[in-house]
């Protein structure tokens, strides 16, 4: 998570994390679109994926429902289409779109770490968190998933 650009829309305490409630991604839209405010030039996204999460979240979910609601195609749909919270077919650019604050939460593996602090060096604060990490569930991915958040 770009602390820089979200401590100033959420406490510092939370955490953001896609796959949630609809009513989460209703405000996760508001913060998204006061982030842009007008400018569709340089467009800010809340959240962005790396080419390997949708496996991971697939091995995770083995077949349930998202909060017993939704499907992950679902949900994904929804994050993508109905609230456009992700840029569509844009996974190659997900670091640095990151790096250079064009998003809020990049979702990647630990290979990439090294890189992006390289690329974001002191220009913002960030933190990494276990890709999905509660209370009721918990998913190892591979030893080295990780959320950059």
């Amino acid at each position: 998570m770009n602390r820089s650009i979200l401590n100033n829309h959420l406490p510092e305490e939370s955490t953001i994390y896609p796959f949630s409630t609809e009513e989460s991604l209703k405000e996760y839209e508001k913060i998204q679109g006061k982030s842009n405010g007008k400018n569709e030039a340089d467009r800010f996204w809340l959240f962005h994926f790396d080419q390997n999460i949708p496996l991971y979240w697939n091995s995770y979910r083995g077949g349930t429902s998202i909060g017993e609601t939704y499907t992950f195609e679902e949900m994904w749909n929804m994050l993508v289409n109905e609230y456009e919270l992700i840029p569509p077919l844009d996974n190659h650019m997900a670091i640095t779109r990151f790096s250079n604050m064009e998003v809020g939460v990049l979702i990647t593996t630990s290979q990439h770490l090294q890189t992006i602090q390289d690329l974001i060096g002191n220009s913002f604060e960030f933190e990494v968190e276990p890709f999905i990490s509660n209370n009721r569930d918990s998913v190892q991915i591979v030893g080295n998933g990780l959320s950059l958040k």
